[in-house]
């Protein structure tokens, strides 16, 4: 497991990290030095529970079949932790956008998240090292 506390000095969360912005540059910088597999979502497209779904199964390559709906979300996005690289960060930018617009999405979307991660640990063989971090970032970029 990679140290994310001596990594990330000042970090907060379990695997959750919500994070500005503005740190955004440095969090990816930092994560790629460190081996993660990086996989980004596009908040600023995620409007409401259906635009959130869509931009999730872009991010995370979910099959056409994708249902759009929470449990697909759960059934795909399990799919994707046990195909991916470990360590591995999910960063999803402007994730305010949903918070503003549909709390109960976003709530359903980190408590996914949060669930399929631990799930995703627990089901880990015994020399197979998984993490999986959620970085959360909220705020609009700074204007240049």
């Amino acid at each position: 497991m990679i140290d994310l506390g001596k990594l990330l000095p000042g970090l907060r969360g379990r695997s959750i990290h919500v994070v500005e912005t503005a740190k955004a540059a440095e969090v990816v910088q930092k994560l790629k030095g460190a081996g993660f597999s990086l996989h980004m979502i596009a908040g600023d497209r995620a409007r409401d529970k259906i635009t959130f779904l869509a931009a999730a199964a872009d991010a995370f390559d979910f099959p056409a079949k994708f249902g759009k709906n929470w449990d697909a979300f759960i059934d795909s996005f399990a799919d994707f932790l046990d195909r991916v690289p470990m360590p591995a960060a999910v960063v999803w930018t402007r994730a305010d956008v949903l918070v503003q617009n549909d709390l109960q999405s976003f709530i359903e979307a980190i408590t996914t998240f949060d669930s399929a991660a631990v799930e995703r640990e627990l089901s880990a063989e015994d020399d197979e090292k998984v993490q999986v971090e959620f970085f959360v970032l909220m705020g609009e970029p700074k204007k240049s």
